[in-house]
């Protein structure tokens, strides 16, 4: 832009509206970020900002790329250094993408977010593929894998910027769709506490242990008689357990409950798949 005679001009934040869509994730933990924080209250903002003007409204502009150094300034409450240029909105949805990616700091998943916030707008798969630098079928994939992992699961986790592709595609086959497994995880206080990788790691954990997708063991029912309990159920979502007590009142032959139950099986089951 500078190179084509675009001029640089100070704005006022305030009248900066951020890009229709997202390309980061939020990391409170970022050293990056505070590092950029520091080098911009102490020596200035030396790279600027690219801005496009908002339709319809002259006085407001619309960020292409450089949203941290815009809420830098903002919250700073200092003009940013910006390049205004004229461009449409998928233009410049295209630059955002490429200045991410020409910067390398953005992570496997917040490509695939980003990928996916494009195609859910309409964005031909050619222009997805030039705004992240990246061969038709990595788009494809990215687009599939923020498809198949719910947003507000990847939202919580953040961009993990040490883990990739191997490791996003080893959770896919793991994440339930009932959200209540790993809702519960992600409010836990020692969970939040934890980095944006460690977070992936402990999801990835808890979600392929045996028992995750399985909803709590419903309250074991009894079956009693004048002898007292002689079998307690359990139900979880993939199976029931059967209980037989040792019998207080076995009969005069000695056989069990267990045995004679287990003698009767395969005919319960014939019953059953005939429905009698």
């Amino acid at each position: 832009m500078l190179a084509s005679g675009k001029h640089v001009v100070d704005l006022n934040p305030d009248l900066i509206d951020p890009s229709p869509v997202r390309d980061r994730l939020d990391d409170p933990d970022s050293q990056d970020m505070d590092s950029l924080r520091e080098s911009i209250l102490r020596d200035g903002q030396r790279v600027p900002v690219l801005v496009r003007p908002k339709s319809g409204d002259p006085d407001r502009y619309v960020t292409v790329y450089g949203h941290r150094r815009i809420g830098i300034a903002k919250a700073a409450m200092i003009a940013v250094r910006a390049v205004v240029a004229d461009m449409s909105e998928e233009d410049a949805l295209v630059a955002q993408g490429q200045e991410n990616n020409e910067r390398k700091n953005t992570s496997f998943v917040e490509r695939c977010l980003y990928a996916r916030r494009l195609n859910e707008r309409g964005m031909a798969i050619i222009r997805i593929a030039a705004a992240l630098a990246a061969p038709v079928s990595t788009v494809s994939e990215s687009v599939k894998v923020a498809e198949r992992i719910p947003e507000d699961l990847i939202v919580a986790i953040g961009p993990a910027p040490g883990v990739g592709r191997r490791r996003w595609l080893a959770l896919i086959p793991h994440v339930p769709r009932d959200r209540t497994v790993w809702d519960k995880l992600i409010v836990k206080p020692d969970f939040q506490a934890l980095s944006s990788d460690e977070r992936f790691e402990a999801v990835l954990a808890a979600l392929a242990s045996p028992a995750a997708g399985e909803p709590d063991v419903s309250r074991a029912a009894s079956l009693s008689d004048a002898a007292g309990v002689y079998m307690t159920i359990k139900k979880t979502a993939k199976a029931a357990t059967l209980t037989i007590s040792r019998d207080a009142a076995p009969r005069s032959d000695g056989v069990s409950f267990a045995d004679w139950i287990e003698g009767r099986l395969a005919s319960l089951r014939e019953d059953y798949l005939q429905g009698r």
